[in-house]
């Protein structure tokens, strides 16, 4: 029979791989040729599972290997904010017009950069997204370590060398700290570097656009869509915190009493807010002083991006539409 063994690359991260045992005779079980040599395998298939990936060089089979990396997409909110939702229709249209991009010969390609302050719903725009594509079969490659970055094209072209059409979407997190290490030329090739690849969304995030060179910002070919993601409006505040509250919760607290008093809250600060007041059951005043002293005393470096101020170099304010 066919054994699993778990293989641990890190703490969140699991892969199972299919070995065969010695009385087990199949056709399933194959050989891979690497030059002269052969190794066996337990199964082959002919495309990677939707979902989220992670990948490192496996140096015990001198290979890239993929690891599934297992996120939960089911609980992801869809704001009412117009920034997000012209996010999300822009990228439901990118999927829609692959044969206009080849018409006029353009890579079917498309990068986003989002940037703001910490907490305001980046991730889960990603997450968003990246629920969206999974739908659509795709594979989403998550990038965190230096390594991952120069491995980037010889992870594209084994994906591309199997399955030219899949669907994928790169991320990249905080890639203002990626460029204090020396790897801006590393990013630029991932951007736009000779190994070009169609079918691909590239999503980058920053709470620090000033970090930023200009031809990470002014190129409008490296990211197609520039866009401040801000606190929440009232709106979406009083959205967030409804959809989050239980109605027996609803019924005893004064919602324009919580949406005045959370004027500037990041949505990590409304989910705070909730947690001291529902699930410690602490008094909303306390609550709401705590998490305020919070704020206060989170020293921020640099420039704090703020509504209604100008906007660094390059990038597009918020109440802008969507640049195409």
């Amino acid at each position: 029979m066919l054994e699993k063994r778990k293989i641990k690359e890190y703490e969140e991260l699991e892969t199972v791989a299919l070995t065969c045992n010695e009385e087990y005779v199949s056709d399933t079980c194959q050989w891979v040729v690497d030059d002269n040599s052969f190794f066996s395998i337990g199964k082959t298939i002919q495309q990677l599972p939707p979902g989220f990936y992670s990948y490192i060089f496996d140096h015990s089979i001198n290979k890239i290997r993929l690891t599934r990396i297992k996120v939960i997409t089911d609980n992801i909110l869809t704001l009412p904010d117009p920034v997000l939702n012209n996010i999300l229709l822009d990228f439901q249209k990118f999927w829609e017009n692959r044969e206009r991009y080849q018409k006029y010969e353009f890579v079917y390609k498309r990068a986003y950069l989002m940037y703001g302050p910490p907490g305001c719903g980046k991730t889960s725009l990603i997450a968003l997204l990246s629920k969206e594509l999974i739908k659509r079969n795709g594979v989403i490659l998550n990038i965190n370590t230096v390594d991952q970055i120069e491995l980037y094209d010889r992870v594209i072209k084994d994906i591309r060398d199997i399955e030219k059409e899949k669907p994928l979407i790169v991320i990249i997190e905080d890639i203002d700290g990626y460029t204090e290490f020396g790897n801006i030329s590393r990013l630029l090739n991932i951007l736009d570097g000779t190994y070009q690849t169609d079918n691909v969304i590239i999503i980058a995030t920053t709470n620090y656009p000033e970090r930023l060179e200009e031809r990470f910002s002014s190129r409008p070919s490296r990211f197609d869509v520039r866009v401040l993601i801000d606190v929440p409006s009232p709106e979406v505040r009083e959205f967030y915190i409804k959809s989050k509250l239980k109605p027996e919760d609803l019924a005893r607290i004064d919602i324009n009493e919580w949406i005045r008093n959370t004027e500037g809250f990041t949505l990590d600060h409304l989910k705070e807010l909730i947690l001291l007041t529902f699930v410690l059951d602490n008094p909303f005043d306390d609550s709401l002083i705590q998490v305020k002293e919070m704020i206060k005393n989170v020293k921020i470096k640099n420039v704090t991006i703020k509504r209604g101020l100008p906007t660094p170099v390059g990038f597009s304010n918020q109440n802008e539409k969507i640049k195409q």
